[in-house]
């Protein structure tokens, strides 16, 4: 058994491939720069340019499954050239991928592609399964729902097609953490607007954990990559807090100030999409942390 995997060098990536090689999987995967197989020891890099339209065709010899995690950070200024850049490192690096698959018949039997839960509109209230058809308007809802299509069209090719919708990723490491960890860790800990926005939220190990399954037995279709229990956005800085054993006096940051420091990047935190876990729970996928005071003492208190 092989896998191909994109982004690999990412938060994720680095998590996924380093999980599949500990598990005796064969890995692949594909890098814009010189493949440093150092990085990876037992997995094989090879060369792709998403934007370019090319790629070593030998990174899909004896490939079953690709799963592809690729695409430009979200949390860079949106400026309208980067803002193509995040739509087209994901759209065409799956374009790209097809089409060399098609064209070297390649025996791939499964596609595993990341997605994002900012394809729900932002809602106080509405709670979102998969089942949910209408998308948010925003540059957000509007990348995610290409890059959705963009995967569906592999399933012309034969291919099974399991899309995880990511929430917001914990890990000390990178992603959206460390920034929230930051001020609390100064005592300026504080809600974000209202602070009532919905964060639906996942461990990096169990995003990890979740992907290897999608690919070992996860039934085509779309999944939300998110923990059972979402909370709001004051509720989570609080816990953060708490954990850290932080006071949290600091007046709320008003959502006019975030819209003129940040911009269209201010969705980032304002945006409200409570999310559901039962699709992926009823599939039988088993969470490791569900309780997000599970999650952040595993990944905030110092190990003995």
């Amino acid at each position: 058994m092989k896998y191909l995997v994109t982004g690999a060098t990412g938060l994720v990536g680095t998590s996924l491939v380093n999980a599949l090689l500990q598990s005796g999987i064969g890995v692949h995967y594909l890098t814009t720069r010189v493949p440093q197989n150092a990085a990876f020891p037992g997995a094989r890099g090879f060369r792709w340019d998403p934007i370019q339209g090319t790629i070593d065709t030998e990174a899909l010899e004896g490939v079953s499954t690709v799963i592809h995690l690729a695409g430009a950070s979200i949390a860079k200024p949106w400026t309208k050239a980067y803002k193509k850049e995040i739509l087209d490192s994901r759209v065409q690096g799956l374009a790209v991928l097809a089409q060399a698959i098609e064209g070297g018949k390649f025996p791939v039997k499964k596609l595993v592609t990341a997605s994002a839960t900012g394809i729900y509109p932002s809602d106080l209230e509405q709670v979102y399964a998969e089942s949910h058809t209408e998308v948010a308007q925003d540059f957000l809802g509007q990348v995610v729902q290409q890059w959705e299509t963009a995967a569906d069209r592999w399933s012309e090719l034969g291919i099974e097609v399991v899309k995880c919708r990511f929430g917001l990723v914990f890990s000390t490491t990178s992603g959206s953490l460390p920034a929230m960890v930051g001020p609390v860790r100064w005592g300026l800990g504080s809600a974000l607007g209202h602070g009532q926005q919905w964060q639906s939220w996942i461990h990096l190990k169990d995003l990890t954990q979740l992907l290897i399954w999608c690919a070992a037995q996860g039934p085509a279709g779309v999944y939300n990559a998110v923990a059972p229990k979402p909370l709001r956005q004051i509720e989570l800085a609080k816990t953060i807090a708490r954990i850290l054993r932080k006071p949290f006096w600091a007046p709320p940051v008003p959502s006019w100030v975030l819209r003129v420091i940040l911009g269209e990047r201010s969705a980032l935190v304002l945006s409200s999409q409570r999310v559901s876990a039962q699709k992926i729970l009823d599939a039988g996928f088993v969470f490791e942390f569900s309780e997000v005071s599970d999650a952040l003492s595993d990944l905030l208190t110092p190990k003995r």
